[in-house]
């Protein structure tokens, strides 16, 4: 068959289907549709099932009585918070339990063991953050405690370390000095706890 003749078979449409060219499909489309253009149909989520829910709150109560942790930590969970928790390794979901231990003694205002540097949040004021941390930071995860209603602890420190010490010419460096915040006089090493303490940046 030469071009003209199969050129007059596509113009005609009764050539053989092997001359006839084929739209190709679109191999993928953009996000949110099917291959062929059409909007995906959102899914409602499926229910959790109740078996696996039932096990994986059986699995963390006793993870609660081997660590000596309260049962309510895992007994008043909504189911929802338990799906995906079968992803966890068992150390995985021992840590989980001991998270939402640390919490609930955090909203009692209880810092987590090893928590003793002072720290100053720019939300909260002084809080008790873990070794190493800034001495200055946006934000702490007390402010949730905080905008919760909790307590948060307010760290033990010396006035001699806060921004707002107001060093007097005629003292000593371990006197009686004043603060710009208006407090009254203090000594500068004698341990005290204040809203207003603001920790000097670490030196560069």
């Amino acid at each position: 068959m030469t071009w003209a003749q199969r050129l007059e078979a596509l113009r005609s449409k009764k050539g053989p289907a092997c001359l006839v060219p084929k739209v190709p499909e679109p191999p993928f489309g953009t996000f949110g549709t099917l291959q062929d253009g059409r909007l995906q149909e959102k899914t409602a989520p499926l229910p959790p099932n109740p078996e696996a829910v039932f096990a994986m709150r059986a699995s963390l109560l006793a993870i609660c009585r081997s660590h000596a942790l309260p049962e309510r930590l895992v007994a008043n969970l909504p189911d929802a918070e338990l799906e995906g928790c079968e992803l966890l390794s068992p150390e995985g979901l021992a840590r989980w339990v001991q998270v939402l231990a640390e919490n609930e003694r955090m909203r009692e205002g209880i810092p987590p063991p090893g928590w003793t540097q002072a720290s100053h949040c720019r939300h909260c004021g002084p809080v008790l953050l873990w070794q190493g941390a800034p001495l200055q930071v946006l934000g702490c995860p007390w402010c949730q405690v905080r905008r919760a209603g909790g307590k948060v602890p307010r760290p033990a420190f010396t006035c001699d370390g806060c921004a707002h010490q107001q060093h007097r010419a005629d003292t000593s460096d371990a006197g009686m000095h004043g603060c710009t915040k208006g407090h009254r006089l203090h000594y500068a090493h004698q341990p005290r706890t204040c809203t207003d303490w603001h920790a000097l940046k670490a030196p560069t």
